[in-house]
């Protein structure tokens, strides 16, 4: 387990669909996937920790531009569940049961104990659903 605080400042966060990633000033970077802060590895030589951190947020918005429905669902996904934690564990339980509303709102109230409206769940599937068959045409297209 990594403490940020021993390695200075952040420079930068990214949030990504289930995971946290994190620069910081000493040139350390560090990932929280669900189970605490892991260091992930360090900045190249080359590059400072601030370059290292822009060129990946680039690389990030880079992805949502090819794959509007997944930003969609990212940025749907993000305002439904503030916590990074619980978000992730959501966004396991929608891909496990491929969008099923039903299913996921039974998963949601008895084993994520996430208390969250039917509405807004049968939104984040269908937005999940949306993303799936997204990525998937995406896929395709370039084999």
């Amino acid at each position: 387990m990594s403490t940020l605080s021993k390695h200075g400042t952040e420079v930068g966060r990214i949030e990504g669909l289930s995971s946290v990633t994190v620069y910081m000033n000493d040139g350390t970077v560090h990932k929280d996937s669900g189970n605490g802060w892991r260091c992930a590895g360090r900045v190249r030589e080359c590059l400072t920790p601030a370059d290292a951190y822009e060129r990946a947020a680039e690389r990030e918005a880079a992805r949502y531009e090819l794959a509007p429905c997944l930003a969609a669902y990212r940025r749907l996904l993000h305002s439904t569940v503030p916590q990074h934690r619980d978000r992730r564990r959501l966004h396991v339980s929608i891909a496990q049961h491929a969008g099923r509303v039903d299913d996921v709102l039974t998963d949601s109230l008895e084993v994520l104990c996430l208390h969250l409206d039917e509405a807004d769940l049968a939104t984040l599937c269908g937005a999940y659903r949306l993303a799936h068959f997204e990525a998937t045409e995406l896929l395709h297209s370039r084999s």
